[in-house]
C-alpha cells in the first residue's frame, strides 16, 4: 500500500461539513407511502456512455480534425459528424476507453425526500435540469430536492456547445442529452423503488497539501479536505451508496481521442469491486483556479507516476484506486446515525455576465442558455442550496468554485 493514511482534520470534529455541487431544486407532493421519522436510502447506477459518431484519419497525429483530413461519411451528406469531446474544439472521439455513468442516491427522513446525481460529464447546464424536473417521470418519484453534480471530466462529450468544429458551431448532440435525461430519471425511479431503512456514516479528513492536488494558478490555495458519506441497509449492513466529495480536475488525459471518466471512473470501479451492489456517487469540490493532479508525482503499488502536462489513463487509474483506499480509511472512524429530519433551503441567484464572447454565443444560439438584462448589466439565472442531514451539511455553488472563496486564505 503506497497511499499514506489521511491525517485527521480538525474539521472532522465539527458537526457539519460542506460539499460544493451544481444543483436544481424541485418541489413535489409528499409521498404518502413514506415513513415519517424513518431514515431510508436507495441507489442506482446507469450507463451514459455516448455512441461514437463518424471517424476520420488523423494525418498529423494531433487528435484534432483538420479540413483536409478524410472522414467516413455513411449518410453521404459530405458533413463530418463525429462525437465532439469537451475542452477543445475539433477534437473528435475515436474510441471509448472506459464507460461514463450517472450514479444516484435517494434518501428521505421526516417526510422530505432528496435525490443526488453524480454525472460523468463536463458540466450539465441548468436548462437540462429544468427539463428533468418538468418530466412526468421525475415527478412520479416525489423527490423534493434534486441535486446534480458533474465530475467535469475533460474526456466526455461536449454538453455545453462551445467545443464543436468552430466557435459558432455547437458540438452538442441533443439526442445524447435526451438519453442522459432519460437515464437520470430512470435511475431516480429505480433508487426510489429500492428505498430501505438505512444508516448514514460520514467523516472528513485532510489528504495533505501537495500530496495529490496542485494549484496551477495564483493564489496557491488548495482545499485538501476529502469528505465521504456511506449509506447502509439498517438490517443487513449492506452498503447502499458511498458519496465522495473531493476537489480535482479529471484531466489526466486532456488531449486524447477516447471517451473516459478519468480518475472518477477508476474510483467508481474500485468501489464497485468492494461493494458490487452499491452506487459510488462522486461530487466535485472546489477545483477552480485549476486544481488538479497532473503536476503531482506519486506512487501506487510500486509504480511511480511523474508530473505531466498530458498524463495517462494509467495515472488516472492509480489516482482512482488511491481515492478508493482513502475513502475506506476515512470512514473507519465514522459512527452510524439515523437522521430523523432533513433541512434544505434553496434560492435563485442572478450571476453577472461580463464576458462579451459568452454573451454573443448565447445570443447566437450556440449556448442553450437565456440572458436576463437588468439596467446596464446582463445576468444568468442559477440556483444555490443548503442541505443538512444529520451531522452533514452541504452547500452548493454553481460552476468551478475557487478554493480561496471556499476556505479563504492568501498565499502572500
Amino acid at each position: 500500500m503506497t497511499s499514506p493514511a489521511p491525517a485527521r482534520s480538525p474539521f472532522a470534529a465539527m458537526n457539519r461539513f460542506l460539499i460544493y455541487v451544481a444543483l436544481i431544486a424541485a418541489g413535489c407532493r409528499p409521498d404518502p407511502t413514506a415513513s415519517p421519522g424513518v431514515f431510508r436510502a436507495g441507489a442506482s447506477v446507469r450507463d451514459i456512455t455516448p455512441s461514437l459518431g463518424e471517424s476520420y484519419t488523423d494525418l498529423n497525429g494531433n487528435n484534432r480534425w483538420e479540413d483536409d483530413e478524410p472522414f467516413t461519411d455513411p449518410n453521404g451528406n459530405m458533413v463530418f459528424e463525429p462525437l465532439w469531446l469537451a475542452n477543445d474544439q475539433r477534437r473528435p472521439a475515436l474510441s471509448v476507453h472506459d464507460p461514463l455513468a450517472a450514479s444516484v442516491v435517494v434518501f428521505e427522513a421526516g417526510g422530505v425526500r432528496i435525490g443526488m446525481v453524480g454525472l460523468d460529464s463536463f458540466g450539465h447546464g441548468r436548462q437540462e435540469l429544468q427539463k428533468i424536473r418538468q418530466d412526468p417521470g421525475f415527478r412520479s418519484t416525489r423527490i423534493d430536492l434534486l441535486v446534480l453534480g458533474s465530475s467535469h471530466t475533460h474526456e466526455g462529450p461536449d454538453v455545453l456547445g462551445i467545443y464543436g468544429p468552430s466557435t459558432l458551431e455547437s458540438g452538442v448532440d441533443t439526442l445524447y442529452l435526451a438519453r442522459v435525461r432519460e437515464e437520470i430519471i430512470g435511475a431516480l425511479q429505480e433508487a426510489v423503488a429500492r428505498l430501505r431503512p438505512a444508516t448514514l456514516e460520514s467523516e472528513m479528513v485532510r489528504t495533505g497539501l501537495d500530496t495529490y492536488q496542485v494549484d496551477q494558478r495564483d493564489p496557491i490555495i488548495i482545499d485538501d479536505r476529502l469528505a465521504a458519506l456511506r449509506f447502509r441497509d439498517r438490517e443487513s449492513g449492506r452498503v447502499i451508496a458511498t458519496l465522495l466529495n473531493w476537489a480535482s480536475h479529471p484531466e489526466q488525459v486532456i488531449n486524447g481521442s477516447s471517451v473516459s471518466a478519468d480518475f472518477v471512473g477508476a474510483w467508481r470501479t474500485a468501489q464497485l469491486a468492494l461493494y458490487p451492489d452499491a452506487a459510488p456517487v462522486f461530487f466535485q469540490g472546489a477545483l477552480g483556479g485549476q486544481i488538479g493532479s497532473n503536476n503531482i508525482a506519486f506512487s501506487h503499488e510500486g509504480v511511480a507516476y511523474d508530473r505531466c502536462g498530458d498524463c495517462s489513463y494509467e495515472k488516472a487509474g492509480a489516482l482512482g484506486a488511491i481515492l478508493s483506499r482513502l475513502t475506506e480509511q476515512t470512514l473507519i472512524a465514522a459512527t452510524p446515525e439515523t437522521p430523523a429530519t432533513i433541512v434544505h433551503r434553496s434560492r435563485e441567484v442572478l450571476l453577472p455576465v461580463d464576458n462579451v464572447g459568452f454573451r454573443q454565443l448565447i445570443e447566437a444560439g450556440v449556448l442553450d442558455r437565456s440572458l436576463e438584462p437588468a439596467g446596464d448589466e446582463t445576468f444568468l439565472r442559477s440556483e444555490m442550496i443548503y442541505l443538512q442531514i444529520g451531522r452533514v451539511a452541504m452547500l452548493s455553488v454553481p460552476g468551478e468554485l475557487h478554493p480561496e472563496l471556499a476556505i479563504g486564505g492568501y498565499d502572500g
